[in-house]
Protein backbone atom coordinates (compact mmCIF):
# COMPACT_ATOMS: atom_id res chain seq x y z
CA UNK A 1 0.00 0.00 0.00
CA UNK A 2 0.99 3.33 -0.91
CA UNK A 3 2.40 5.48 1.87
CA UNK A 4 0.01 8.84 2.13
CA UNK A 5 1.46 12.08 1.65
CA UNK A 6 1.42 14.36 4.95
CA UNK A 7 -1.83 16.66 4.73
CA UNK A 8 -1.62 20.55 6.19
CA UNK A 9 -3.75 18.53 8.94
CA UNK A 10 -0.96 16.48 10.12
CA UNK A 11 1.24 19.43 10.46
CA UNK A 12 2.33 21.03 13.65
CA UNK A 13 3.76 24.54 14.54
CA UNK A 14 6.38 25.72 16.75
CA UNK A 15 7.67 29.17 17.79
CA UNK A 16 10.59 30.09 20.01
CA UNK A 17 13.74 31.15 20.34
CA UNK A 18 16.83 29.32 18.81
CA UNK A 19 19.08 28.66 21.89
CA UNK A 20 21.50 26.09 20.18
CA UNK A 21 22.77 25.48 16.80
CA UNK A 22 24.11 21.78 17.29
CA UNK A 23 24.84 21.53 13.39
CA UNK A 24 24.63 23.44 10.11
CA UNK A 25 25.50 22.51 6.74
CA UNK A 26 25.92 26.15 5.09
CA UNK A 27 25.98 24.20 1.42
CA UNK A 28 22.76 21.91 1.88
CA UNK A 29 20.81 24.10 4.79
CA UNK A 30 20.70 20.88 6.76
CA UNK A 31 20.37 21.94 10.46
CA UNK A 32 19.93 20.41 13.85
CA UNK A 33 19.17 23.19 16.76
CA UNK A 34 17.06 23.99 19.82
CA UNK A 35 14.27 25.95 20.49
CA UNK A 36 13.03 27.38 23.75
CA UNK A 37 9.21 27.54 22.67
CA UNK A 38 7.72 30.82 23.62
CA UNK A 39 4.89 29.58 26.38
CA UNK A 40 8.08 28.99 28.22
CA UNK A 41 9.93 32.46 28.33
CA UNK A 42 6.14 34.34 28.61
CA UNK A 43 6.47 35.81 25.11
CA UNK A 44 3.40 34.11 23.39
CA UNK A 45 1.28 30.76 23.31
CA UNK A 46 3.29 27.78 21.78
CA UNK A 47 1.67 25.56 19.31
CA UNK A 48 4.18 22.97 20.02
CA UNK A 49 3.48 19.69 21.52
CA UNK A 50 5.49 19.82 24.59
CA UNK A 51 6.55 23.49 25.24
CA UNK A 52 8.05 22.75 29.26
CA UNK A 53 11.84 22.64 27.68
CA UNK A 54 13.91 23.00 24.83
CA UNK A 55 12.58 21.34 21.26
CA UNK A 56 15.45 19.67 19.44
CA UNK A 57 14.34 20.46 15.58
CA UNK A 58 15.83 18.88 12.33
CA UNK A 59 15.44 20.54 8.92
CA UNK A 60 16.63 22.63 6.67
CA UNK A 61 17.40 26.43 7.13
CA UNK A 62 19.76 29.31 5.34
CA UNK A 63 21.38 30.98 8.17
CA UNK A 64 19.97 30.08 12.13
CA UNK A 65 21.42 32.21 15.01
CA UNK A 66 21.36 31.65 18.15
CA UNK A 67 18.88 34.29 19.40
CA UNK A 68 16.69 34.13 16.26
CA UNK A 69 12.48 33.91 17.19
CA UNK A 70 11.22 31.09 14.62
CA UNK A 71 8.23 29.44 13.37
CA UNK A 72 8.50 26.12 12.71
CA UNK A 73 6.09 23.67 10.58
CA UNK A 74 6.43 20.55 10.18
CA UNK A 75 5.73 17.01 12.55
CA UNK A 76 6.64 14.98 15.64
CA UNK A 77 9.34 11.91 15.08
CA UNK A 78 11.68 10.01 16.93
CA UNK A 79 15.54 9.09 16.35
CA UNK A 80 16.78 5.88 17.44
CA UNK A 81 20.08 7.70 19.09
CA UNK A 82 18.68 10.75 19.79
CA UNK A 83 15.12 10.64 21.27
CA UNK A 84 11.87 12.42 20.26
CA UNK A 85 12.65 15.52 17.32
CA UNK A 86 10.59 17.94 15.23
CA UNK A 87 11.55 17.42 11.81
CA UNK A 88 10.50 21.18 10.02
CA UNK A 89 9.78 21.45 6.17
CA UNK A 90 9.66 25.10 6.49
CA UNK A 91 10.06 27.58 8.87
CA UNK A 92 9.52 31.51 9.42
CA UNK A 93 11.41 33.97 10.72
CA UNK A 94 9.46 35.98 13.38
CA UNK A 95 11.00 39.60 14.48
CA UNK A 96 10.31 40.37 18.25
CA UNK A 97 7.38 43.23 18.75
CA UNK A 98 8.07 44.45 22.23
CA UNK A 99 10.71 46.65 24.05
CA UNK A 100 11.71 43.89 26.43
CA UNK A 101 12.04 41.31 23.21
CA UNK A 102 14.02 43.26 21.06
CA UNK A 103 16.44 44.31 23.31
CA UNK A 104 17.00 40.74 23.87
CA UNK A 105 17.50 40.02 19.89
CA UNK A 106 19.84 42.92 19.35
CA UNK A 107 22.19 41.91 22.57
CA UNK A 108 21.87 38.12 21.47
CA UNK A 109 24.99 38.57 19.62
CA UNK A 110 22.43 38.22 16.15
CA UNK A 111 22.67 41.59 15.09
CA UNK A 112 27.00 42.60 15.08
CA UNK A 113 28.48 45.33 16.86
CA UNK A 114 26.07 45.62 19.87
CA UNK A 115 26.18 44.26 22.75
CA UNK A 116 23.78 44.03 25.99
CA UNK A 117 24.38 48.23 27.30
CA UNK A 118 24.42 49.46 23.75
CA UNK A 119 21.09 47.28 22.84
CA UNK A 120 19.51 48.87 25.78
CA UNK A 121 20.44 52.22 24.73
CA UNK A 122 19.24 52.00 21.23
CA UNK A 123 15.51 50.50 22.29
CA UNK A 124 15.47 53.15 25.03
CA UNK A 125 15.64 55.82 22.01
CA UNK A 126 13.80 54.00 19.32
CA UNK A 127 11.30 51.68 21.25
CA UNK A 128 9.24 49.39 19.17
CA UNK A 129 10.11 50.98 16.15
CA UNK A 130 14.01 49.83 16.45
CA UNK A 131 13.96 47.12 13.94
CA UNK A 132 11.95 49.68 11.80
CA UNK A 133 14.92 52.21 12.32
CA UNK A 134 17.61 49.32 11.17
CA UNK A 135 15.60 48.70 8.13
CA UNK A 136 14.92 52.03 7.07
CA UNK A 137 16.77 54.92 8.44
CA UNK A 138 19.84 53.39 9.87
CA UNK A 139 21.85 56.50 10.12
CA UNK A 140 19.63 57.89 13.21
CA UNK A 141 21.55 55.39 15.10
CA UNK A 142 24.43 57.69 15.08
CA UNK A 143 22.23 59.41 17.75
CA UNK A 144 23.30 56.65 19.85
CA UNK A 145 26.02 57.41 22.51
CA UNK A 146 28.67 54.66 21.54
CA UNK A 147 28.13 54.42 17.91
CA UNK A 148 30.22 55.43 15.73
CA UNK A 149 30.34 55.06 11.48
CA UNK A 150 32.23 51.79 12.43
CA UNK A 151 30.12 50.40 14.99
CA UNK A 152 26.54 51.73 12.60
CA UNK A 153 28.20 50.28 9.35
CA UNK A 154 28.57 46.66 11.29
CA UNK A 155 24.99 46.79 12.58
CA UNK A 156 23.41 47.92 8.78
CA UNK A 157 25.63 44.89 7.15
CA UNK A 158 24.45 42.47 9.85
CA UNK A 159 20.91 43.81 9.34
CA UNK A 160 20.71 43.11 5.59
CA UNK A 161 23.01 39.80 5.60
CA UNK A 162 19.84 38.37 7.47
CA UNK A 163 17.00 40.72 5.72
CA UNK A 164 18.60 38.57 2.12
CA UNK A 165 17.78 35.52 4.06
CA UNK A 166 14.46 36.28 5.18
CA UNK A 167 12.99 38.15 2.24
CA UNK A 168 14.41 35.64 -0.19
CA UNK A 169 12.24 32.58 1.73
CA UNK A 170 9.05 34.76 1.26
CA UNK A 171 9.59 35.26 -2.55
CA UNK A 172 10.42 31.68 -3.06
CA UNK A 173 7.97 29.81 -1.05
CA UNK A 174 4.89 30.77 -2.27
CA UNK A 175 6.78 29.30 -5.77
CA UNK A 176 7.47 25.86 -3.97
CA UNK A 177 11.19 26.23 -3.59
CA UNK A 178 12.24 23.88 -1.19
CA UNK A 179 14.43 25.14 1.96
CA UNK A 180 17.17 22.92 0.52
CA UNK A 181 17.07 25.07 -2.69
CA UNK A 182 16.33 28.01 -1.12
CA UNK A 183 20.12 27.21 0.81
CA UNK A 184 21.57 26.63 -2.52
CA UNK A 185 20.55 29.29 -4.34
CA UNK A 186 21.81 32.08 -2.02
CA UNK A 187 24.95 30.33 -1.97
CA UNK A 188 25.49 30.71 -5.55
CA UNK A 189 23.99 33.88 -6.15
CA UNK A 190 24.39 35.69 -2.33
CA UNK A 191 22.35 39.09 -1.39
CA UNK A 192 21.43 39.64 -5.63
CA UNK A 193 19.44 36.43 -5.34
CA UNK A 194 15.99 37.80 -6.00
CA UNK A 195 17.03 40.16 -8.58
CA UNK A 196 19.04 37.18 -10.64
CA UNK A 197 15.98 34.79 -10.03
CA UNK A 198 13.97 38.07 -11.98
CA UNK A 199 16.06 38.78 -14.83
Amino acid sequence: MAQEEKTTEDLQEIEGEITTINFHNPTNGYTVLKIMPFKKKGCKKSTAESDDSEITCVGTSLEPKIGAHFKLSGTWGSHPKYGRQFKFSSYEELLPQSKAAIEDYLASGYIKGVDKILAKRIVRRFGTKTLEIIDTTPELLLEIKGIGDETCKAIIDSWNEHKTSRDLILFLKPLGFSMALCAAILRIFGPGAINTIKQ
